[in-house]
This record gives structure tokens, C-alpha cells and sequence, in this order.
């Protein structure tokens, strides 16, 4: 299915394997539209606003990035280098800014208590492409 390391999609999860969660409340602006989410430039989930999603990942460096729609990677969608730890708990919360004419997205690392108490009142995203 993807060629980056996804321990949710393989059989074998282990202990040391790092979590990342990405969090997106983005305000009633852009609450109609999915977001597309990547992670080393392959599509893994549309998030609506008020979702989240988590991912167990095998330690490593990645490269997340998020943008409104697509199936394919923007060449200017900006994005985030993460190095994933063995057992590291990762928080990224989508940051929208309204420009003139268009709406930039992107990610940006949080706290775990910002991410949980987040997490505690939205719900779980099921990402089916």
C-alpha cells in the first residue's frame, strides 16, 4: 500500500515503536473541506475538522505535510521534518491562516496535554481513501 513504515498497516506492532497524532480544528472557515494528509509525500488520510488521527510509526525521520483536497502532494505545500523515536509520543495540531486570496495550511508540534485534552472531546478520524 505505502512505501513509508506504518506499523498500524503491518501485522507486526511492536514496543518500540513511536506514536504520532495529528489533531485539526480549524474554525468554521475551512470546516467543510477535507484536509489531505502525507506523510514522505504519500497521501495517508482525509481529515475533516474536529477529528484526529493517530499512527504508530517505525523510528525514523519523516516528513509530514498537509494541504485542503488533492490526491497528490503540492510542490509548495509547506511541510514538517519529524525524527520518530523509539516509544516517542508525537502531538501535531493543523495550523490554518486566512490570506487575501487562498488559505495556507501546516503543521505544527503541541504539548500532550493540549493533544489529549483535544483528543478527550473530538472524535477518532477512520481515514478510507
Amino acid at each position: 500500500m505505502m512505501g513509508i513504515s506504518l506499523a498500524a498497516n503491518c501485522q507486526e506492532a511492536n514496543n518500540t515503536n513511536g506514536s504520532v497524532s495529528i489533531l485539526r480544528s480549524t474554525g468554521f472557515g475551512a470546516s467543510l473541506r477535507k484536509f489531505a494528509i502525507f506523510i514522505d509525500g504519500e497521501k495517508i488520510c482525509k481529515l475533516k475538522n474536529k477529528r484526529f488521527v493517530q499512527y504508530e510509526l517505525v523510528p525514523g525521520n519523516y516528513e509530514f505535510a498537509i494541504q485542503m483536497g488533492g490526491k497528490k502532494l503540492k510542490r509548495k505545500t509547506a511541510s514538517m521534518a519529524l525524527s520518530v523515536a523509539p516509544k516517542g509520543n508525537y502531538y501535531l495540531e493543523v495550523d490554518k491562516k486566512n490570506g487575501f486570496i487562498s488559505v495556507k495550511t501546516s503543521l505544527a508540534e503541541t504539548t500532550k496535554a493540549i493533544a489529549e485534552d483535544f483528543m478527550a472531546d473530538q472524535k477518532k478520524a477512520v481515514c478510507v481513501d
